[in-house]
């Protein structure tokens, strides 16, 4: 039987693309082994688009099936016509337990991305990938395995390639506050960073959800020998655009985890309150600071935090987190097509062996 991955998350001008982002990055790092569709609710033309382009396939949630209950009910029955082996996705606050229990009755497994530290009722494997956290902070689900850490980060393959040595050239500064960034942080900071940093060429990225780009191509337009813009850049591009730069002021998201595998001083600034567990543990880890302290120091000392962080992103982004997952993901299908019998005297040997090996 086939096997697929099915995600269900959402993105928009308003609750911004890192759902969208991270379960993209998960698809194309199963894509050699699973096929993936993506479940949305009315996406806006460029973020199908951008599914699209990755060879991703798309469901469209009928406008008259209401969110809730509901909801799972028809991807439930969609479940069960299916002909593959699926695992389903879920990235999101609004999945319920009782939303969770629909999915798993028919017989899926359920793979539950989570940052805000609130343990998924029903899932088989709950994907974390914030630092710092303790797998006693998932007890209430004891029997779902745990993939914790940057060791399973979510980055899309452009990310995981070594970025070659940088030569010598005018300093890069990146900026970039999230695929929407609603309340514009964007243009709040740009003029904040052109005074405290003059030295540097700042690269700024807005994502497809970006609402405010007439306004910040206004601000820009006068100070073009000092500031660029880029929108709704590909992964293959931003991920050359980043390889460019030395210093990078972004969120703490998964764009941070792309700016570490880059390397340079990662300067961070908050702009969600699930963004505090990364925050910290980028900070505490020393693969980042906060952008607040940044903006105290002088232009001059940028390029001794890059050498002081970069080491440690170094030993941390090592690129194999996409065969992690694959094989997180095999091992949990295969799981699936397991059967119960009763054990007879003759699974004496086997039982022997399995309580006495090291991985019990």
């Amino acid at each position: 039987m086939e096997k697929r991955v099915v995600f269900w998350t959402n993105g928009n001008a308003t609750i911004g693309l890192g759902h969208l982002v991270r379960c993209q990055a998960l698809a194309q790092a199963l894509q050699p082994v699973f096929a993936s569709v993506f479940v949305l609710r009315d996406p806006a033309p460029a973020l199908a688009e951008q599914l699209v382009a990755a060879g991703l396939k798309i469901w469209l949630i009928p406008p008259h099936v209401s969110t809730g209950l509901t909801e799972a009910y028809w991807l439930g029955s969609q479940l069960l016509t299916s002909s593959f082996s699926d695992v389903v996705v879920l990235d999101g606050y609004q999945f319920t337990p009782a939303y969770q229990q629909i999915l798993s009755a028919v017989g899926a497994a359920l793979v539950c991305l989570d940052d805000l530290i609130t343990p998924p009722t029903w899932a088989d494997v709950v994907l974390n990938q914030a630092g710092g956290v303790s797998p006693a902070a998932y007890a209430a689900v004891p029997l779902a395995r745990l993939c914790l850490g940057p060791a399973y980060a979510l980055l899309r393959p452009p990310f995981w390639q070594s970025p070659a040595e940088a030569e010598a050239t005018v300093p890069r500064l990146f900026l970039n506050m999230g695929g929407a960034d609603p309340g514009n942080q964007t243009l709040a900071l740009l003029p904040q960073l052109r005074q405290q940093f003059p030295g540097y060429f700042v690269e700024v990225v807005t994502g497809a959800a970006y609402p405010h780009q007439t306004e910040l191509a206004a601000y820009a337009q006068p100070h073009s020998a000092h500031v660029r813009l880029h929108h709704n850049l590909s992964a293959n591009d931003l991920a050359a655009l980043l390889r460019t730069c030395q210093v990078f002021v972004c969120p703490p998201s998964g764009v941070a985890y792309e700016c570490c595998a880059a390397g340079g001083a990662v300067l961070l600034h908050l702009t969600a309150d699930n963004q505090a567990a990364m925050f910290d543990f980028l900070v505490s880890a020393g693969l980042a600071v906060s952008l607040a302290e940044a903006l105290a120091l002088p232009e001059a000392d940028l390029p001794a935090l890059a050498d002081q962080q970069l080491p440690r992103q170094r030993a941390l982004f090592d690129g194999r987190a996409g065969e992690r997952l694959q094989a997180v993901f095999e091992e949990l299908v295969a799981s699936q097509q397991y059967q119960l019998r009763r054990a007879t005297a003759a699974d004496a040997a086997l039982y022997f062996a399995w309580a006495n090996d090291p991985a019990v």
